[in-house]
């Protein structure tokens, strides 16, 4: 169980923790990258009434967004996994289409990242590596933002067809 409070304002004053209001936001947001089907968007839409009825304080679960101006502009949804030694999964992550390519999702897996060390967290997943998230041809997988875990990882190289190429421990 995640016992203490994400430190949200300590990190960045454009991340905070999403609150019941974000949910269509961040929906659309999803929508709008052309990286998720709908099915994917109405889980989404479940899982965040879960986040707000249990899975946040019974389970651990965290989910932040990145937003200027009032406006979402990413998201990272991360949680413990259950039945493992400290190892965290990353069940989320977005980028508004337009924003893609800026550092807003490295930023908020760094966050995370962090989160997940100063919780005591050993190991941070991410399984959806398959999935562009720049928007651009021949732009990096998510695999080539989260390297940066390296400390607590698990790096799954994927190739652009989705095959794992290379699965390495490191750090």
């Amino acid at each position: 169980r995640f016992t203490r409070e994400p430190s949200v304002v300590h990190f960045h004053s454009m991340i905070r923790l999403i609150t019941p209001d974000d949910a269509n936001a961040l929906a659309e947001l999803s929508a709008g990258t052309g990286f998720f089907h709908q099915g994917e968007i109405e889980t989404l839409h479940g899982v965040l009434a879960d986040y707000f009825t249990s899975t946040r304080d019974e389970y651990g679960h965290v989910a932040v967004l990145w937003e200027e101006n009032d406006v979402p502009l990413g998201y990272v949804y991360f949680a413990p996994e259950e039945m493992t030694d400290r190892t965290w999964y990353v069940w989320w992550v977005a980028v508004a289409a337009d924003q893609q390519g800026k550092g807003i999702g490295g930023q908020l897996l760094a966050f995370a990242e962090r989160e997940v060390r100063a919780a005591g967290g050993r190991l941070l997943e991410e399984d959806e590596a398959r999935r562009g998230v720049t928007g651009e041809p021949g732009g990096p997988d998510l695999v080539d933002l989260v390297v940066g875990l390296h400390h607590v990882a698990v790096v799954v190289l994927v190739d652009r067809a989705g095959d794992v190429a290379t699965r390495a421990q490191v750090g």
